[in-house]
């Protein structure tokens, strides 16, 4: 599986069911003021997500850690092909500065005022399920390579290697 190097990077995500019950939570209570709503509550790295991934799932899956620059290069798009991915060493605007810290946002604000996260296991696993049903249905992606453009992606980062 082509992943970006840099196993130790953080990574920010949430569960949208958590992000809508800490919403109505703040509506209920009343709650106001400006917060940063992502997740974990402790940092997370690509390569601990990863690992989450590959246990839950039960996958045999072999990580390629990818060069960004292999990536640029290749015309791997952030975010949208890559999920997760935001160039550490590179703008993602000409003239630009790196998102440096787009992985490690302060939420401390957000789990003052009662923001919560169910086990990253159990989100990983619904969407597992979600993406197994996916299938059955032959509903396409909306995002993400293609396992055609993986393989060749890898092939061709493995011959440069």
């Amino acid at each position: 599986m082509l992943v970006p190097e840099f196993p130790e990077r953080k990574i920010q995500i949430i569960d949208g069911r958590d992000l809508a019950c800490w919403i109505l939570h703040g509506i209920e209570q009343q709650i106001t003021g400006i917060y940063n709503a992502t997740g974990p509550a402790r940092p997370l790295t690509m390569e601990q997500f990863l690992n989450t991934c590959q246990s839950v799932t039960n996958s045999d899956a072999a990580w390629v850690w990818a060069k960004e620059q292999f990536l640029l290069d290749h015309e791997v798009q952030p975010w949208t092909e890559l999920p997760l991915w935001i160039p550490y060493n590179f703008p993602l605007a000409e003239g630009g500065e790196p998102w440096r810290g787009v992985g490690s946002v302060d939420i401390t604000c957000a789990l003052e005022a009662g923001l919560t996260f169910r086990p990253l296991e159990a989100t990983i696993a619904d969407l597992w399920n979600w993406d197994q049903q996916r299938l059955q249905e032959g509903k396409p992606l909306k995002a993400g390579l293609t396992s055609d453009r993986e393989e060749e992606l890898i092939r061709l980062y493995r011959d440069e290697q």
